[in-house]
């Protein structure tokens, strides 16, 4: 069964827009538009003329993600995109993104790397600048081979370009998607843990925060780490999904689609249609 839950357009920082993801995705079971921090791009997506019969809402947020663990990345699915609260929790989110945008490219400038808001806006294709879009202009003045190694070398935590941004909390994040009809599933949760001890205990507390499920299908897994997180999912009970986490030419490693058993994917269409 072919779908994918986690998926990237020009509304956030992938390449391709939503109307090419719909018609891309036209031959899978389901697909879900999840762009970061906005549902701009989710009604072109779901109106596209050709496309899954099953589209789904869709959004990947950035979690505050607990003392000792990494990176946590929640994905809501299904939810309605004209809620209101959901759509003052994103603005919320996106001056925090704006404010760590500015801050990125004051350390950059302070450390000779002139990269302006005006360069980087060049590369956007919608309204939400990220650092992939920093990364193509540190690229574009000859700083990196590559946007790859942009990030490595001037944006993540450790080199001169990084800043922090407003996270929510785990149950924050949660409750609105919950309120506004969706599901919460963490996205990669090797990103978040490969510890599996750790991985099973922090999510069990997630559990209790009324986390419904993981991302256990991901593209970039070891076919260990896939089998782990079954066994997680089944452990707790959650619901589990599959998404490649495509970014269009700002991943070129990175395919559309995930190939999956109808039963382990099954429980996540029922709950999240409408």
């Amino acid at each position: 069964m072919l779908v994918d839950f986690h998926i990237h357009s020009t509304a956030s920082d992938g390449t391709c827009s939503p109307t090419e993801i719909a018609e891309k995705t036209k031959d899978f079971a389901a697909a879900a538009l999840t762009d970061h921090d906005t549902v701009d791009g989710v009604e072109e997506f779901l109106s596209a003329p050709v496309g899954p019969s099953l589209r789904f809402s869709g959004v990947e947020l950035s979690i505050i993600p607990g003392e000792g663990y990494k990176q946590f990345h929640l994905l809501g699915l299904g939810f309605d995109i004209k809620n209101s609260n959901l759509h003052d929790f994103f603005a919320k989110i996106v001056n925090g993104r704006n404010e760590r945008n500015l801050r990125i490219l004051e350390n950059l400038q302070r450390g000779g790397i002139n990269v302006t808001k005006e360069l980087v806006q060049k590369h956007l294709h919608g309204d939400i600048m990220g650092r992939p879009h920093i990364a193509n202009a540190i690229v574009e003045l000859g700083f990196a081979n590559s946007v790859k190694d942009a990030f490595n070398n001037y944006l993540v935590p450790g080199t001169i370009g990084y800043a922090h941004r407003y996270r929510p909390s785990p149950k924050e994040a949660i409750d609105v998607i919950h309120a506004a009809g969706g599901v919460a599933l963490m996205a990669h949760p090797t990103h978040w843990t490969r510890d599996i001890t750790k991985l099973y205990n922090g999510l069990k507390e997630l559990k209790n925060l009324g986390l419904d499920g993981i991302e256990a299908h991901y593209k970039a897994n070891k076919t260990e780490e896939t089998i782990d997180h079954l066994r997680i999912a089944k452990s707790l009970d959650f619901l589990v999904s599959a998404g490649s986490d495509f970014h269009g030419a700002n991943k070129v490693d990175v395919s559309l689609g995930m190939d999956v058993n109808e039963d382990a994917i099954s429980p996540l269409i029922k709950t999240i249609i409408p």
